[in-house]
């Protein structure tokens, strides 16, 4: 589920997706994610939308790392999922790549 600040105030929106979702730092303080982040029509990055607590809201973009990239090579050539299978892999989570208040 997506939130939206039409949905009830941006603190309580904010909470809410904090618990759903997780969170991440940025130069813009601890946004929450306001929906499962989703891989890219390049397959290069994965995207997510996230808030402040104020109702402010941004684009989250990680970049995939070269291992999950190498095991999606390896798939393709002999079919071994390898680390595929659990995209906690694909990301450094913890540091987005970009930030962009949207």
């Amino acid at each position: 589920m997506t939130y939206t600040t039409d949905d009830d105030t941006s603190i309580g929106i904010y909470t809410r997706a904090k618990a759903e979702w997780g969170t991440v730092q940025s130069e813009h303080g601890i946004l929450a994610l306001t929906q499962q982040a989703y891989v890219s029509d390049t397959g290069m990055h994965y995207l997510a939308l996230a808030m402040d607590p104020f109702g402010n809201r941004y684009r989250v973009t990680w970049e995939t790392t070269p291992e999950w990239d190498e095991a999606k090579e390896e798939y393709l050539s002999t079919g071994d999922v390898g680390i595929l299978d659990d995209e906690s892999n694909a990301c450094d989570w913890t540091h987005p790549r970009r930030v962009i208040r949207i």
